[in-house]
């Protein structure tokens, strides 16, 4: 038996990659070895120009930190990129500068998670785990795994961004774009922020199946479980609680 470690991947312009171990004792790792690159301004991953990364069973992506900049944690979906999550772990990545949302994941793109886990990442500003962006009508769907134990400013779990807009040359509208996060199953809890301890949305929440549960919002005027401002929330099924 022997592990594989990996430390960056850039995958883009239509290319796929499938990240799979054997079993638990043939795990790869994507390691970003933040005792080391303390100053580090890079996601590990960045799937762009219609490229596609499947994450699945025994994959590890951890350990990275992002001391400035604009990159989240660990994965960086832009433009019409997609990410599908059906097993594996994102773990102890840290986006720390300023500017800095998404400890683990920022998407304009589609994510998609069927199972797994995404814990223990903290960012700065929004989004301990997975920052939806508006930028290009981002979307994450939602059916299995669990989200937990991450922390951010706002959004511990996850955060819906709100509208953005394009413009042509002549100042004129050509667009509108807006976040989707629509959760089916799985489980959000533990995580931590001062404001909006599991989510928080500007954009479009649906919900019909899955549990927020036990999400702790620090200030005095924040809300443990989900906090919609100018967005919209529409629940049909799943439970909220502490």
């Amino acid at each position: 038996a022997e592990n594989i470690t990996l430390f960056g991947i850039y995958g883009g312009n239509g290319g796929v990659l499938t990240i799979i171990g054997k079993d638990t004792a043939n795990q790869i790792t994507i390691d970003g070895k933040k005792d080391v690159y303390t100053q580090n301004t890079h996601s590990l991953i960045h799937v762009y120009g219609g490229g596609i990364l499947n994450i699945s069973e025994n994959t590890v992506v951890t350990n990275n930190v992002v001391a400035s900049g604009h990159s989240p944690g660990a994965i960086w979906v832009v433009g019409d990129g997609q990410l599908y999550i059906t097993g594996g772990s994102i773990t102890s990545n840290d986006a720390l500068g300023s500017y800095n949302s998404g400890g683990a994941i920022s998407t304009e793109g589609k994510v998609v998670m069927t199972s797994g886990l995404i814990s223990e990442n903290t960012a700065s500003g929004s989004a301990g785990a997975i920052e939806i962006n508006a930028m290009d009508g981002a979307s994450f769907d939602f059916s299995g795994g669990e989200i937990s134990d991450n922390t951010a400013s706002h959004g511990g779990g996850v955060s819906v961004t709100g509208e953005s807009v394009t413009y042509d040359s002549n100042g004129q509208i050509t667009a509108i774009h807006h976040s989707y996060f629509n959760m089916t199953g799985g489980h959000i809890c533990n995580n931590t922020a001062e404001f909006a301890g599991g989510v928080s949305s500007f954009g479009i929440f649906t919900m019909s199946g899955g549990e927020i549960t036990n999400n702790t919002a620090t200030h005095q005027y924040g809300i443990g479980g989900i906090e919609v401002s100018g967005g919209h929330f529409i629940m049909t099924g799943g439970s909220i609680h502490h």
